[in-house]
């Protein structure tokens, strides 16, 4: 093949072969089926040059692709490299367990099951717990609770189960109360267990309402209060707004003032169902000092003081001692926080001090808990002890009648 010549045309251009025909300017790249793509067609020898617009420069199809294929591969691998670092912050320690924690206060509802044992030298007791909170300020609490005391023959198993309502009124009920009674009463004087059996007959499995305007006969503000904290924590809820704002504040503040340190990371598991990340964490008094002092500044903690000015946080950690308490401890604690979404999903803890043993263990559920109903068929407590006293009364009659 003669190579093209763009400034001089040949002088004596030959001519074609009588018996090869010139191939058609405009044949297609494609059109022999051994031309490889983007090859330019093959010309037979003495074919005119021709025209410069209608020469294609040659590859610049693949260097563009070339181009594409480089950039593409630059942005693969920072875009890896930033979902990376970003993985890496994201599952931080102290975010994780950040998160966690505000997830935990900024939950609309929390369901925790559990099981706590204390151990002495004078008793046992050994509770499986379950709570429930919703964003209704409506919270549960069941408890099926054995005792085993020294001179018991086996364990005295106690029920019971409590609803505080939005309204600030008190709900709750025991159950197994005759059996519990029973099993105290056997090595008490025959007859014992008669007479009890009163109180038995009204309370055992009966709903008994402490109604917040009962209350508010000796505290007059009570009833209000617990209202206006209810609407506090469903606007919480409802207003998107406030609800950033709560959770910003707290998140920056317990990153000022991190008290829970990590002393080790432990191997990841799953817990119901969901994969958690787990740390071996001990509290840090300082930081818990600083954060209780600086939380009462808060937009929630303020909203909440409108409704109660006595609530005072740093106040009320100081009266429960939580300071000393995390500096002499020598507890070890687990928290168990899953991988995607850092909720709780596990708080394990053992104390062992000279007069007790106590093991903890809580699984709490967030924002998937059904509603709570409140008791319909109910006692109010005036009614209940008015009961008492007549069951009572019927029986001394019935007793000095024989």
């Amino acid at each position: 093949m003669q190579p093209n010549n763009l400034s001089t045309p040949p002088e004596k251009p030959q001519q074609p072969e009588p018996t090869t025909p010139p191939t058609p300017v405009n044949q297609s790249a494609d059109s022999s089926p051994n031309q490889f793509f983007g090859s330019q067609p093959q010309q037979p020898a003495g074919t005119p040059t021709l025209p410069m617009d209608t020469v294609q420069p040659p590859r610049r199809k693949k260097r563009w692709l070339w181009v594409l294929v480089i950039v593409a591969a630059v942005l693969l691998l920072l875009g890896g490299g930033s979902a990376a670092a970003y993985f890496y912050w994201y599952q931080n320690p102290q975010k994780v367990l950040g998160d966690a924690l505000v997830n935990a206060l900024t939950a609309q509802t929390i369901s925790t099951t559990g099981e706590i044992k204390v151990e002495n030298d004078d008793y046992t007791v050994e509770m499986t717990l379950s709570a429930r909170t919703a964003s209704d300020a409506r919270s549960t609490l069941a408890v099926d609770a054995d005792i085993t005391l020294p001179d018991a023959a086996e364990p005295v198993n106690v029920k019971g189960e409590g609803i505080f309502s939005e309204t600030g009124d008190l709900y709750f009920k025991l159950d197994n109360v005759r059996a519990a009674v029973t099993q105290l009463a056997g090595t008490a004087e025959a007859g014992a267990l008669e007479a009890y059996e009163p109180v038995i007959e009204i309370i055992e499995g009966q709903w008994i309402k402490v109604g917040a305007s009962d209350l508010s006969e000796t505290n007059e503000e009570y009833a209000v209060a617990q209202k206006c904290i209810a609407d506090v924590m469903q606007t919480l809820q409802d207003d998107r707004s406030f609800r950033q704002t709560v959770v910003d504040e707290l998140s920056n503040l317990y990153g000022e003032h991190p008290f829970i340190t990590v002393e080790e990371q432990l191997s990841a598991r799953d817990i119901n169902g969901v994969g958690s990340l787990g740390y071996a964490v001990k509290g840090d008094a300082e930081n818990y000092k600083a954060f209780v002092e600086k939380v009462d500044d808060t937009t929630i903690v303020k909203k909440l003081v409108e409704c109660d000015d006595s609530i005072n946080i740093a106040e009320l950690s100081g009266d429960m001692g939580m300071v000393d308490e995390i500096e002499e401890t020598d507890a070890r604690a687990e928290i168990w926080v899953s991988r995607f979404g850092h909720e709780l999903t596990e708080i394990a803890a053992v104390t062992n001090d000279d007069e007790d043993k106590v093991s903890i263990r809580l699984n709490p559920l967030f924002n998937q808990s059904p509603a709570i109903e409140i008791p319909q068929d109910t006692m109010t407590f005036e009614e209940v002890i008015a009961a008492v006293q007549q069951a009572f009364i019927e029986q001394l009659e019935a007793a000095s009648a024989q």
